[in-house]
């Protein structure tokens, strides 16, 4: 094995070592944040349908203000979604190891 790629190779554990320091999600919080975030892009699209179904109509008032009210819920239920992965993953965090459950 060369210097370099041995040099690369730590240099990868090391970024990896990191990156899992700074963010200490779960795959499980993982997932629930992209899973959040998908579904807030699909309230943002659902809004941005609505604003171009009214465009240059009487309704584009209201259809601006049922774009909105579709972002903010997308945005709401984004924040949710994630405080709740955040919790969950505080809680299991606090929780005993498996092998601390069992009496001797």
């Amino acid at each position: 094995m060369t210097k370099t790629a041995k040099f690369l190779g730590i240099a990868s554990g090391l970024a990896l070592a990191l990156g899992m320091a700074a963010c200490n999600k779960t795959p499980a919080e993982k997932q629930v944040d992209a899973q959040a975030e998908a579904i807030d892009k699909s309230y943002e699209a659902d809004a941005a349908l609505t604003e171009g179904a009214a465009k240059g109509t009487s309704a584009e008032d209201q259809a601006e203000q049922q774009a909105d009210a579709l972002r903010d819920k997308g945005e709401a239920v984004k924040d949710h979604l994630k405080d709740e992965a955040d919790e969950l993953h505080d809680d299991t965090k606090n929780m005993p190891a498996k092998a601390d459950q069992n009496p001797k």
